[in-house]
């Protein structure tokens, strides 16, 4: 199948733009499939479980902002599904398409007058003395925080088992170069060229004061440890991954970080200057 289509935004607006997407597709009889949870009032649809959809398609549009495509792309990068950005969010720093060009967009993918960028994605796994918790796969970011009263925590890190610094302090950032224009930008990040291939530390509001972000290898394994030296009230630190999915930790749990497996592949139809692009979404 040529074309899965999803959009997770509740605005009406983009239910509207799929829509006229699909209705596009019909009339030129363009094979396609719809998420099982992106409804719309017409007939014919096939629809298919977020998880199979990306394996059947080619390309995945994805109808929304930055949000959507971060959800989708953890499907896209486990099958090598190519993602395209359809935008209707906000900052759009990941669409690609957007209404008025959607079909002149399409009509290019169709021609194979495309290029596909690598992204490099981001693996965080909780680990329990030698048992790994849980994994989860991220194109933004892995945050560990503290997300309970006011009191320090500190975030030992490691980089290849080998001690790099321990941060007092309210958590630690380590993203993407893709997540280098989301939360590492505002917790005082470097921005970095997208399809670059390494790994950026930042801690969060730390009290130590010569702490800096610091940028590391794609494949260096770098580990976190929460030590709370407070014995009465202890403080609870949360791991999120792209600020949507995440795992309250315990005192003794480790978090380790590292480049996944697999990268995102992203469709580019109209080519954007990277530097132009952050002069118009960063102001």
């Amino acid at each position: 199948m040529k074309f899965g289509i999803v959009f997770y935004s509740k605005n009406l607006e983009s239910k509207k733009l799929c829509v006229q997407l699909v209705r596009w597709l019909k009339n030129n009889d363009i094979e396609f499939a719809l998420d099982s949870e992106s409804l719309i009032d017409e007939e014919g649809i096939d629809y298919l479980k977020i998880d199979r959809l990306a394996r059947a398609c080619e390309f995945l549009i994805v109808i929304g902002g930055d949000g959507s495509i971060l959800r989708a792309s953890r499907h896209c990068a486990r099958f090598d599904t190519v993602l395209v950005g359809l935008h209707r969010g906000t900052t759009g720093f990941l669409t690609q398409l957007e209404e008025h060009n959607m079909e002149e967009g399409i009509k290019k993918i169709l021609d194979g007058d495309f290029r596909i960028q690598k992204r490099l994605m981001l693996q965080a796994s909780v680990m329990r003395g030698d048992r790994r918790i849980t994994s989860y796969y991220g194109l933004n970011d892995a945050v560990l925080k503290v997300v309970s009263l006011s009191r320090i925590v500190n975030f030992r890190l490691y980089a290849n088992d080998e001690l790099v610094e321990e941060y007092p302090g309210d958590g630690i950032l380590i993203s993407t170069p893709t997540g280098s224009t989301g939360y590492s930008l505002s917790n005082g990040g470097p921005i970095v060229m997208p399809e670059f291939e390494l790994l950026l530390m930042s801690p969060i509001c730390t009290h130590k004061f010569n702490a800096r972000p610091m940028i590391f290898k794609a494949d260096d394994l770098l580990k976190v440890q929460c030590i709370q030296e407070n014995t009465y009230v202890k403080s609870r630190v949360v791991l999120t991954v792209d600020g949507q999915v995440g795992f309250q930790l315990k005192e003794e749990d480790e978090v380790v970080i590292k480049a996944a497996p697999n990268p995102i592949k992203l469709l580019e139809v109209f080519p954007q200057d990277f530097y132009s692009l952050i002069r118009t979404k960063i102001d």
